[in-house]
């Protein structure tokens, strides 16, 4: 499973580190032309490709502001319907309580790119989340830019994924 990828404990290292500074917006897209392959049965893109991306950005939000940050957000989602019934493109838009703002996007009748972006305060940091997601051996693209320089802070929890206000404080296990 990716999530115990070597890719997956880089980017909660980054986190932990601070050089981002504060977490504000997570995107995540992963689009492939696998229409023809896939099982009818299999309830569409959601499902075969965008558990990527959607996964990766629930555990970065579980790693930055614990599990309370998914008692209260707003989604506001949209879908294309393809030939065999199932959603073949979606996109959607999280807004959590603590301010940031999440956007995912994914089809499987078009294209051949994913990516996953996180941006913070000081900097931001982007991957290609395509090999790891389908099981590939060849590593994934990392870039990490930082536009200010920021000074490598800690949140009370000892973690570099910032809360937005100090009054979310407490929202960080």
């Amino acid at each position: 499973m990716y999530l115990h990828h070597p890719f997956t404990s880089k980017i909660l290292n980054m986190l932990d580190s601070g050089i981002i500074g504060e977490v504000r917006s997570i995107q995540g897209h992963y689009c492939a032309s696998i229409a023809q392959f896939v099982n009818p049965e299999s309830k569409g893109a959601l499902y075969n490709l965008g558990c990527y991306p959607a996964s990766l950005l629930h555990l970065i939000m579980q790693h930055c502001f614990g599990e309370k940050s998914f008692d209260n957000y707003t989604i506001t989602a949209s879908g294309r319907r393809g030939a065999d019934g199932n959603v073949c493109e979606s996109a959607a838009t999280l807004q959590f309580e603590n301010g940031v703002v999440c956007q995912l996007h994914t089809a499987e009748d078009y294209g051949l790119h994913s990516g996953f972006t996180i941006l913070g305060t000081e900097g931001l940091y982007t991957a290609n989340i395509e090999s790891v997601a389908a099981g590939g051996n060849r590593k994934p693209d990392h870039h990490t830019e930082i536009r200010a320089t920021g000074r490598n802070r800690r949140s009370r929890s000892g973690r570099g994924c910032f809360p937005i206000s100090s009054q979310k404080d407490s929202r960080i296990s």
